[in-house]
């Protein structure tokens, strides 16, 4: 509901279940009643995050991904667009019984139009190791391993075939682009240490193709780079 005029409340979205466009849906997960907080918004969020993810299931997540992707430097975020598209995609390809949704621990700071929360960064960061240990990748426990993709068969988007494969492995997208040409037709996966061939094995076993070599021109900003090739087919095709 929302005021309208003296003691006066009008609604201020229908009830029922309605179909949003993406302005509207932004509304609805940001409005706050008259005797609401900001907690209240969760499960309004919650409810359009189940609905976006609904639209993109299973199959469908990459198309999710491709979207989310395509905002490019619109995405508030300093990851780069295709970890974020992977991120959500994840979620939506993972299937509703798989999903939980928890409030993060906060403490109210402020009181009246002023009030706001403040996270409990000691029990947040608690909660947040209990719930990834089960799933941490052996080879993440540190620093990720940042690869870069190039495209070496011309085939459109296929640096996104492949972050869906490597990002929910704990790896870290860095840079994508396209190779010195489109004529290769075995995956090359260059490693830049010998330290780093442990995750070169780990990129050929999740993409299933590939030779491993070692690069002998020290990287700055990538730990392993994948040229892929035709010999790579993206899963559904």
């Amino acid at each position: 509901m929302a005021a309208k005029g003296a003691n006066r409340l009008v609604p201020a979205f229908q009830p029922g279940m309605r179909r949003y466009d993406g302005k509207t849906a932004l509304r609805l997960m940001q409005y706050v009643g008259p005797d609401e907080d900001e907690l209240a918004r969760f499960e309004r969020a919650q409810l359009i995050w189940e609905g976006l993810y609904a639209r993109f299931a299973g199959p469908k997540a990459s198309d999710l991904a491709r979207v989310v992707s395509g905002f490019g430097a619109r995405l508030i975020t300093d990851a780069p667009p295709l970890d974020t598209g992977a991120f959500f995609a994840a979620f939506a390809g993972a299937g509703a019984g798989l999903r939980s949704y928890r409030s993060l621990p906060v403490s109210a700071v402020g009181s009246g139009e002023e009030a706001a929360f403040r996270l409990d960064q000691t029990q947040f960061d608690g909660d947040l190791s209990k719930l990834l240990t089960p799933s941490r990748p052996a080879a993440a426990a540190g620093t990720p391993v940042r690869v870069q993709i190039l495209n070496g068969n011309g085939q459109p988007e296929i640096g996104l075939s492949i972050a869906k494969l490597l990002v929910p492995a704990g790896f870290r997208i860095a840079d994508t682009g396209n190779a010195s040409n489109f004529g290769f037709r075995r995956t090359q996966i260059v490693a830049y240490s010998d330290a780093d061939l442990p995750a070169a094995r780990r990129i050929r076993a999740l993409l299933g193709v590939g030779s491993i070599e070692i690069g002998r021109t020290q990287q700055s900003i990538v730990d392993v780079t994948i040229v892929v090739g035709s010999d790579f087919v993206p899963s559904g095709q």
